[in-house]
């Protein structure tokens, strides 16, 4: 019976929890779907005597839902949890054969649940608690996520027993199961069910007792149901992946995903490193910035104050688009073994990062935002004496910047001014680079760590080669939209090629010009 909707009940479309395998000999399978004894490694429970059976349930093989490999002939609800035993088809079903040997050899290890229109519960650690689970099917997969849930035995039929069994209906319906490239498998019902006929043949001719009915009584692995999305367009298990991009109408990808493209950035982007990074969550957001500061003056005990307040101007940031786009071939799309997650975290964050460093630095804040080199008002710019900088220039400038500012800077210049920097030295002949004091640590510049960039100007007569400031007082960057994947089998077709596009928004501006300071070489 499914329970009436509850206040403070959300309702999940479809979602995947994986279990552990402990497999045995393969054939029949018995084992834990899911446990009661705790939650998932995400968080997510499942109140005993939520789940809802329908009359037959089809074993699938990492959710491919054109065709079942089995079928579980029971499914019990226990103190325990969902108590699950089943028998593939290995009469003349190459996947059933596939799984066995998976099984057998111990390369497959988990269970995953898949299920529509469930009713959870938020809770308060980010998990979610389910009231209501009905079942689709229960596939055996990767991955094992559920500690305690695992498949308890599987055991193999006689192969001494021949059957003679007719199975071109079966085969001609299997064909007719097969999908469009770009459409999301579904489970082909007439092709479950001349496998559940064939079934009963092969148990009438053994004598063995017919399937019993089924006992009625936070997602799993985002990214893999990511992955699955990118090598099949598949929505149906992406658990909170299914999320309507606004835009579009496609998905978002997961936070795991975009959280660690992100990092990838910020490892590449000596901009966004640097910078105070803020969310957005509209088409604009205004900040206000500081025009003239209060100033005190010293008065008698009984003396009159001054009147006196800062005055501040509302600066507008609003995001632009940014696109990357990546190449992958057809032929790692087939090949389950080729690491996808890693291949596009990896290309992403490398083209997302040389695009933002591009715009953070030299945007116009028309077409893109504004980079802290094309802001035209309020930065000082300092005047060195020579065509090429030297040890004074670079001190003076330094100096020049208020202290406040200048005790939390960071240099920022091309590689090739990089290496006329690093022969400078001081009248007593040291240099004034020094190499950072530890392994992955910057090198300073007058004690300040120095930055590398190819879109920072090169060292020319009346160029403006190097930039010295508190980037995280003086520049915000706002980012607005996640990353959302589009996919393109089309345009690359012939060259076999296949292309997923990232787009996401994101804004940036100077928003205190006193926090910089730049320095200008002379003609």
């Amino acid at each position: 019976m499914r329970r009436k909707p509850m206040d403070n009940i959300e309702t999940l479309e479809r979602i995947e929890t994986k279990a552990q395998l402990n497999v045995s000999e393969a054939g029949e399978i018995t084992g834990l779907a899911w446990p009661f004894s705790g939650p998932d490694s995400i968080g997510d429970t499942i109140e005993p005597g939520a789940f809802i059976v329908p009359a037959s349930l089809p074993i699938c093989l990492e959710h491919d839902k054109s065709k079942a490999i089995g079928v579980w002939e029971t499914i019990t609800e226990t103190t325990k949890g969902l108590e699950v035993k089943g028998r593939l088809f290995l009469e003349g079903i190459t996947g059933a054969k596939s799984a066995h040997r998976y099984l057998k050899s111990g390369a497959i290890q988990g269970l995953s649940i898949s299920f529509s229109n469930a009713m959870y519960r938020p809770l308060a650690n980010g998990g979610r608690h389910f009231v209501e689970v009905p079942l689709n099917e229960i596939s055996i997969c990767k991955d094992p996520k559920h500690p305690e849930a695992r498949i308890s035995a599987v055991k193999s039929q006689s192969t001494n027993t021949e059957f003679n069994v007719e199975n071109e209906e079966l085969n001609q319906d299997e064909n007719k199961a097969k999908n469009p490239a770009n459409d999301a498998a579904q489970i082909d019902t007439k092709t479950f069910n001349a496998v559940l006929s064939r079934l009963d043949k092969l148990e009438a001719k053994t004598n063995r007792p017919g399937a019993p009915a089924v006992v009625n009584s936070k997602a799993a692995s985002e990214r893999k149901a990511f992955v699955e999305f990118i090598r099949t367009g598949d929505t149906s298990e992406l658990k909170a992946l299914a999320v309507n991009a606004p835009s579009t109408g496609g998905i978002l990808a997961p936070d795991s995903v975009s959280t660690t493209i992100l990092e990838k950035v910020v490892e590449l982007s000596p901009i966004r490193q640097l910078s105070t990074v803020i969310k957005m969550s509209g088409p604009a957001i205004k900040l206000p910035r500081l025009v003239d500061n209060v100033d005190l003056a010293i008065t008698t005990e009984q003396g009159t104050k001054p009147d006196d307040e800062p005055s501040f101007e509302e600066i507008t940031l609003e995001p632009f688009l940014a696109g990357v786009s990546i190449p992958i071939t057809f032929s790692m799309m087939e090949d389950s073994e080729v690491n996808l997650d890693a291949y596009i975290t990896g290309h992403v964050a490398k083209r997302l990062a040389k695009k933002e460093e591009g715009w953070f630095i030299n945007g116009d804040g028309t077409l893109a935002p504004e980079g802290v080199m094309s802001a035209t008002t309020g930065i000082e710019v300092f005047q060195g004496g020579n065509a090429m900088v030297t040890a004074n220039d670079l001190v003076s400038m330094f100096y020049e910047l208020p202290q406040a500012h200048s005790s939390n800077g960071a240099w920022l210049m091309n590689p090739q001014t990089v290496a006329h920097i690093r022969r400078l030295a001081n009248t007593q002949g040291d240099y004034l680079w020094q190499q950072g004091i530890a392994a992955g640590q910057p090198a300073t510049l007058l004690g300040r760590p120095v930055y590398m960039s190819d879109f920072m100007p090169e060292m020319t007569p009346t160029s403006t080669p190097i930039l010295f400031g508190d980037f995280a007082f003086g520049y915000t960057i706002a980012d607005r939209v996640g990353l959302e994947p589009i996919r393109d089998g089309i345009t690359g077709a012939k060259n076999d090629i296949y292309r997923i596009t990232f787009r996401r928004r994101l804004g940036a501006r100077v928003v205190m010009p006193s926090a910089f300071i730049k320095l200008r070489t002379a003609a």
